[in-house]
């Protein structure tokens, strides 16, 4: 327990110290959402937004990857709307999903339009001001275009 508090503290003081040193050269500092550690709950991630005055970068299939989301304790996009206030950007494909056997970790993209144009719309409803479709099969991103295209008129 002492060892993740003093590794929470250190990420606290240092995350403060680069969102400091960004702001005086106008760079806007966001942290991302990860899919385990300290931004994987939407309240610890708050905290560590409110904390250090960083912005966000919501990856969205790290929320679906989330534990908290997983077991159903919040949904993707109750995660999104507690840290709305702070998201900057996201990246967006439907889930990041590893291959227990090899533990290789890759983006899936969406096969659900409903579940994904939801987590959009919870998107539109913050600040965020770019989203990088993070997939690397060019038919997949222009299938998550698709989807995004509905959401943004």
């Amino acid at each position: 327990h002492s060892l993740h508090k003093l590794k929470h503290d250190h990420a606290l003081k240092y995350l403060e110290q680069v969102v400091a040193y960004g702001n005086k050269k106008n760079v806007t500092v966001c942290l991302e959402n990860l899919t385990f550690g300290f931004t994987c709950t939407p309240s610890a991630f708050l905290d560590l937004l409110k904390a250090t005055g960083a912005s966000a970068t919501v990856d969205i299939g790290h929320v679906a990857a989330s534990p908290v989301v997983k077991d159903g304790t919040v949904s993707a996009e109750e995660f999104i709307t507690t840290v709305r206030q702070y998201i900057q950007s996201a990246h967006v494909y439907d889930r990041e999903v590893t291959e227990h056997e090899t533990n290789h970790t890759y983006h899936a993209a969406p096969g659900d339009k409903s579940v994904m144009t939801s987590r959009l719309s919870a998107l539109l409803q913050s600040n965020c001001r770019w989203w990088l479709i993070e997939l690397g099969n060019p038919e997949e991103i222009l299938h998550t275009t698709s989807y995004a295209k509905t959401v943004i008129k």
